[in-house]
């Protein structure tokens, strides 16, 4: 239910609510039928499909342009921040150093 509140807020206005659930679902009689709970999963999951539509449809645009392909998951981890490593800071560079030590002994250097 958290989330209904965080996606409700990122509506401008009622108008941009229903227009999304006129866009995703063509009808808002669909809307008598439910329950809060029921409608507050349905925005939730109309702005979790927006989001992904209008982030292939970025990709297919960009892909053309792109030194290398990558796949769609990649692009939208990258979009998305889902790639983003999140231990710290400290731990990350140790992890460095130690690559930076076993490339070492393999090199010779």
């Amino acid at each position: 239910m958290e989330s209904f509140f965080y996606t409700s807020g990122s509506f401008d206005s009622e108008t941009e609510l229903r227009e999304l659930i006129l866009r995703r679902y063509h009808s808002l009689s669909i809307l008598r039928e439910l329950s809060v709970i029921e409608f507050a999963e349905l925005v939730i999951y109309a702005k979790y499909k927006e989001r992904e539509e209008r982030i292939y449809t970025q990709w297919c645009a960009m892909l053309p342009t792109l030194n290398k392909y990558i796949s769609y998951e990649q692009f939208k981890d990258m979009i998305t921040g889902a790639n983003i490593d999140m231990r710290p800071t400290e731990e990350i560079m140790a992890e460095i150093e130690e690559l930076h030590r076993q490339k070492g002994r393999t090199d010779g250097t």
